[in-house]
């Protein structure tokens, strides 16, 4: 009798096995599919663009903090899947303001019109690589966060060529921006 109910109870024990690995192997019904964010074949525009920062001149610190002021709703950027890229660049103003010892200054000048409007990138993890092949520069900029509305981009003096007028720049640091348009 000790042996029947045993064997009754493996039974149960292995009919139930049985039946919940079946109903693993069943998809969930409408499951929706989740979309990967990624920067290949997307079209994405710059929103919003600032840079902090120090250099020294004539003995005297300067702490700068700038920002793009009317960027070109038009302007674009796509990333391509061969790992080129393609730009829209519109000027724009950027309003910077200075301050040495104590005293602060804000000046608006044009920018962007020498943004490349070709070029070829690559990603290794977060750090993301833009080549200018006009003028063989390189930028690096670090992946801030990418979802699939959004891409933000920090640069540093390290990884990025900038503009500085002939003056040494001591920190620096920016953060471009992008939304993807959805066309």
């Amino acid at each position: 009798m000790k042996f029947f109910s045993y064997l009754t109870l493996g039974l149960i024990v292995l009919s139930s096995f049985a039946c919940s690995k079946k109903d693993e192997d069943k998809p969930a019904p409408d499951t929706p599919k989740i979309e990967e964010p990624k920067l290949e074949a997307t079209k994405w525009r710059n929103i919003d663009f600032t840079l902090a920062g120090t250099f020294n001149i004539m003995e005297q610190k300067v702490d700068f903090l700038g920002f793009a002021k009317d960027l070109n709703p038009d302007n674009y950027t796509i990333f391509h899947e061969d790992n080129t890229l393609n730009s829209q660049n519109y000027p724009f103003t950027f309003s910077v303001t200075y301050k040495i010892a104590g005293y602060g200054m804000t000046t608006d000048r044009e920018a962007g019109e020498t943004m490349p409007s070709e070029g070829v990138w690559s990603r290794n993890e977060n750090i993301l690589t833009i080549i200018d092949p006009e003028n063989n520069q390189s930028f690096e900029y670090t992946i801030v966060s990418l979802s699939l509305d959004t891409l933000k981009l920090a640069a540093d003096k390290d990884g990025v060529n900038f503009d500085n007028e002939g003056l040494e720049i001591d920190e620096l640091n920016g953060l471009i921006i992008f939304e993807r348009i959805k066309e």
